[in-house]
């Protein structure tokens, strides 16, 4: 930054986001109510269900978010039973 020169962030972090910073692949819905939690040994965050609006029912998708060298969306596509959705 140069001597003199004032920095103002936005007022929304997601107005931040540097361009190699975001993820490749195609980013689930925005969504509330959904769980995630972070998977050490395979460096990624793991993203289920939530809701995209009130009027929408809860869904069961899973997402990862790969966190490792390229950060990178996939769908996954999980066998056997489901838990039930919450």
């Amino acid at each position: 930054m140069m001597r003199g020169t004032l920095f103002c962030p936005p007022r929304r972090p997601r107005d931040f986001i540097h361009p190699a910073n975001v993820p490749a692949g195609t980013a689930p819905e925005r969504r509330y109510a959904a769980r995630a939690i972070y998977d050490p040994p395979r460096d990624r965050v793991l993203v289920v269900g939530g809701r995209v609006s009130a009027a929408n029912p809860y869904r069961s998708d899973v997402w990862e978010l790969v966190l490792a060298n390229t950060l990178a969306w996939n769908q996954l596509t999980p066998v056997g039973t489901s838990p039930p959705i919450q």
